[in-house]
């Protein structure tokens, strides 16, 4: 549940279990346990709901609904109740006080230098504006590996949430969504488990064929789409009869606007990766 202020809030029967590799929240009233997104219950071993998400592409344990981090909460972890993290990001157990001594340091560094740069309206590219040159993200600036918080930023913008700036959620997915000191940005679970976490419906659908229709029952979505350099993500709303797209191309000064999606980017035979929707 989350207030109108936007906190955060759960029933004052739940209790919470100080479990340091998960988050977990017993309910007093009915003996389950809540693990961000699903209930417990202890007695028989059984989730009550299945997991939102049909398939993370971890694994083939990933396809499992009624699986918690794939059957091995030991090394993996489950912070929001929609995707696994590795704390140890495959260093091993010898490295992982090691990683966290450098990251979080690194991560105070950044949100430090962060802080000086406040943004009031979408970003419409992130190789030509200052401020995203100047802000950093892991071990690179914005116009490197800015794409991912840069799309939940204009997302939040096209959502009317104006509180949230981008120091915020590069200090979130530096924690949980990192892909090697973001050298290679961030991951498509860690920006739906964000945008689900600060209280929003979020569906994440993998490799879309097309996402005209289905699109239009949303009010934004993230698209990450493989281009002839890379990986990248963008943020489309639809209005009117129109898409919105925002930082799509490295040359564009202003937002696209389209009538179909579809015709522009699989038309320049880029291919979809990940799609979130977001209401």
């Amino acid at each position: 549940m989350v207030e109108l202020q936007g906190n955060r809030t759960f029933p004052v029967a739940l209790t919470p279990i100080m479990l340091p590799w998960l988050c977990i929240l017993y309910d007093d009233e009915s003996g389950l346990y809540y693990l961000q997104s699903r209930y417990y219950d202890p007695e028989t071993g059984r989730f009550l709901n299945a997991d939102v998400y049909c398939d993370t592409g971890n694994s083939v344990l990933s396809t499992n609904m009624f699986a918690y981090c794939e059957n091995n909460a030991v090394v993996y972890n489950d912070l929001f109740g929609y995707i696994i993290t590795n704390p140890y990001i495959d260093i091993g157990i010898r490295g992982a006080q090691t990683h966290y001594k450098v990251n979080n340091k690194l991560n105070n560094k950044n949100y430090i230098n962060n802080s000086r740069y406040k943004f009031n309206k979408c970003i419409i590219n992130q190789s030509w504006n200052p401020k995203v040159r100047k802000i950093k993200m892991g071990l690179y600036t914005g116009d490197y590996n800015g794409c991912g918080w840069i799309a939940i930023y204009n997302a939040l913008r096209l959502l009317r949430c104006y509180t949230i700036q981008p120091k915020n959620i590069m200090a979130y997915l530096e924690r949980y969504g990192q892909l090697l000191y973001c050298t290679f940005g961030v991951s498509p679970w860690s920006i739906a488990n964000y945008m689900s976490y600060i209280g929003y419906s979020v569906y994440m659908e993998t490799s879309p064929k097309s996402i005209n229709t289905k699109f239009k029952k949303y009010r934004v979505c993230i698209l990450m789409y493989l281009h002839n350099k890379g990986a990248h993500y963008i943020t489309i709303t639809y209005k009117n009869g129109y898409y919105y797209a925002y930082n799509v191309f490295g040359d564009s000064t202003n937002f696209h606007k389209w009538k179909n999606v579809d015709n522009e980017l699989l038309g320049r035979s880029f291919k979809y990766l990940y799609c979130i929707y977001i209401r």
